[in-house]
């Protein structure tokens, strides 16, 4: 065990003297021995706290930035603006429930900025707001389902996770038919477990290409982490409707 070479070396010592000195000095002296190295113990372990703390401020830190860097990332916006352009001069009344679309999305990345773990209700709605703005970027179809979301039981989950699955779905996948690509989210609550299934209904663009290593799941891992420890599992694959992605955290 860590400091147990300390103790040891406290007793030997307590013991020396307790061999060669009179008894009423020996204790006192072999106390105050084994009393230095439990101090001494005492102050490796705060030092050790202290690491840990300030290396989760910093990580906490890192994780706000990137959901920072997620909502105002330069290519996204680019894209968004020049969208939103098209928009308001060809239809000013789908470009103005456009810019509602994007004010909601960026509103409520706002309100979890400072939130380790959000209801998964709020991050349907983040889901949904993202999907709204897409479907006129992109003029595709996007179709959102969920299932088994219950407001009665506590069903909580970091922030922008599923909206980074999301993300991914829509960067890697096309509408499968009729210009429609959908997306359904599962969650599976038990005693033991919390179970979020997202699937994605569509095809894939780069079957080949490996993602497991990309900075949507990066951030998934390190929110999961953040927040439960090494009490979760995170899975990622391909499925003959599309993907399939599964998120499990042990109560």
């Amino acid at each position: 065990m860590n400091g147990a070479k300390i103790v040891l070396i406290s007793l030997l010592i307590s013991m020396y003297f307790h061999q060669y000195i009179n008894f009423d000095i020996s204790i006192h002296i072999g106390f105050s021995f084994i009393l230095l190295g439990m101090f001494y113990i005492l102050s490796l372990r705060t030092k050790e706290q202290r690491i840990a703390y300030e290396n989760s401020l910093v990580q906490s830190t890192r994780l706000k930035l990137e959901l920072l860097k997620k909502s105002i990332q330069p290519h996204f916006l680019m894209n968004t603006l020049t969208s939103l352009i098209d928009w308001v001069e060809e239809a000013p009344d789908k470009g103005v429930l456009f810019i509602e679309a994007l004010a909601i999305e960026f509103d409520l990345l706002n309100q979890f900025e400072n939130e380790t773990l959000i209801p998964i209700s709020q991050e349907i709605e983040l889901c949904k707001s993202h999907i709204s703005i897409m479907k006129y970027r992109k003029e595709i179809d996007y179709v959102w389902e969920d299932e088994g979301i219950d407001k009665n039981v506590k069903q909580v989950i970091p922030p922008a996770v599923i909206h980074t699955l999301l993300e991914n779905s829509i960067t890697h996948c096309l509408p499968s038919y009729k210009n429609i690509l959908r997306f359904k989210l599962i969650a599976n609550t038990t005693k033991e477990k919390q179970e979020y299934t997202f699937l994605t209904f569509g095809k894939i663009r780069n079957k080949q290409k490996n993602t497991s290593d990309g900075t949507g799941f990066k951030y998934i891992k390190a929110r999961l982490t953040e927040s439960y420890g090494k009490n979760w599992a995170f899975t990622s694959e391909t499925a003959n409707y599309g993907w399939k992605n599964t998120i499990t955290i042990q109560k």
